[in-house]
């Protein structure tokens, strides 16, 4: 039952695609992909309440009163945003408290994937135009986001490799895991890295390219594995290097000096978010509230969505920049001791297994949180649970032994050679 509950949790992340594609089909039950969520919610909030982790360290439980205190100031109109985007963060942490332990961490990896690539072959049936990602329904036009679907690709990506092919000691020691070829996780991998640079995400496609970077510089080259792994990633070099290649029109995006100079449109959103920090700098205009406010100060320019009912919004498409202005200068205080507690246990956990994977995965999180948005963005609560029980989880001594041990043969074999 709990694998189940679990199951259902980090599956309906990795799938939530299909609940905003389908609503008619799930209107029934509001808001689906929380209520798969909840029970597994549960159970991670009584491990937070009875168990030491990282999700309940005093710097989580700071970001999570920031965030909870900041409601107070959202306006009465924006409330529903801001208590979806605070189910988003709530779930995470609770979710990361229950994946803590290294086999259900394992467990739950492969159910992520496996959730990616139903939500890959779904997205290509129903895809429409250059970006991979796009879907267009008739009655409410684009109801995706290729930048969500992209950094999903991406981070798939970076657990196939990270986990199964490059170093996979401790995700590797399942019989069932090590019955599967190698191949197999190769290929995932690279159907990953094509749909990445198919959804068109800049941001994503940068992500992957700079912590595919992180891997180089933290591994020998010689590895057989690493090549191979790297290989999917110089084909998509060579397929957006090539003029008038089979991905011309895709390409274009990222050769497009115009929307490359304006961020896409993006620079007159962080000029009024200024203005708008400016005049909030110490409350922030609270949890949800941020796109309104943008909103308000950018009536007729063209990256303003008007709904239905009369409210001018603009999405920030920034991570940082939607914390900041929800919070004003205390949550920017939360959010950088939290940057530098997470990195402190990453550079100490990365340096007793001799690996670079949590580094890597801290890279990739802060530079694709870049270019996106946390409103109904449902993967940032599989992401956030693993950030969280990948830093929480330190092997044994005997597990950290046997892989040093394991490193210095392989040290002495390849110097005898």
């Amino acid at each position: 039952m709990l694998y189940l509950i679990l199951f259902l949790a980090i599956f309906s992340s990795g799938c939530s695609s299909i609940f905003v594609v389908f609503p008619d089909l799930f209107s029934f039950i509001p808001y689906a992909e929380f209520v798969l969520c909840f029970p597994a919610v549960l159970w991670g909030a009584y491990c937070w309440f009875t168990s030491k982790s990282l999700a309940n360290s005093w710097v989580v439980v700071f970001i999570l009163c920031v965030a909870v205190s900041s409601l107070l100031v959202t306006k009465s109109t924006e409330l529903g945003r801001g208590m979806i985007i605070l189910a988003n963060l709530c779930s995470s942490v609770a979710l990361g408290s229950a994946l803590k332990n290294l086999r259900i961490v394992n467990w739950a990896v492969m159910t992520f994937l496996a959730a990616s690539f139903v939500n890959l072959v779904f997205t290509i049936y129903l895809s429409d135009g250059a970006r991979l990602g796009s879907i267009i329904t008739s009655e409410a036009g684009r109801v995706t986001n290729p930048n969500t679907f992209g950094s999903q690709m991406a981070l798939a990506f970076l657990l196939t490799v990270s986990c199964y092919i490059i170093d996979n000691r401790f995700f590797m020691q399942s019989r069932k895991l090590r019955a599967i070829p190698q191949s197999v996780f190769m290929s995932l991998a690279g159907i990953f890295f094509l749909a990445t640079l198919l959804s068109g995400s800049r941001g994503a496609a940068l992500a992957l390219m700079i912590t595919c970077g992180v891997f180089l510089l933290g591994k020998q080259l010689t590895s057989l594995r690493i090549v191979a792994a790297m290989g999917c990633m110089l084909l998509g070099i060579v397929l957006f290097t090539v003029e008038d290649g089979p991905l011309e029109k895709l390409t274009e995006r990222f050769r497009d000096i115009e929307t490359l100079s304006t961020m896409g449109d993006r620079l007159p959103i962080w000029t009024a978010a200024v203005e708008v920090l400016r005049d909030n700098w110490k409350t922030g205009v609270g949890i949800g509230g941020v796109e309104s406010a943008l909103g308000a100060r950018l009536i007729g320019e063209g990256v303003v969505h008007v709904t239905d009912t009369g409210v001018h919004r603009a999405s920030p498409h920034n991570t940082y920049l939607e914390w900041l202005l929800s919070t004003g200068i205390t949550g920017a205080i939360a959010a950088v001791l939290t940057l530098l507690i997470f990195f402190r246990n990453a550079f100490i956990l990365d340096r007793l297994q001799y690996t670079v994977f949590r580094k890597s995965l801290l890279v990739f999180v802060c530079i694709s949180s870049m270019t996106l948005v946390t409103y109904r963005h449902h993967t940032w609560i599989a992401m956030g649970a693993f950030v969280l029980a990948f830093l929480d989880n330190t092997p044994n001594k005997k597990t950290i032994n046997q892989a040093k041990n394991t490193r210095d043969i392989n040290s002495q074999k390849r110097i005898a050679a």
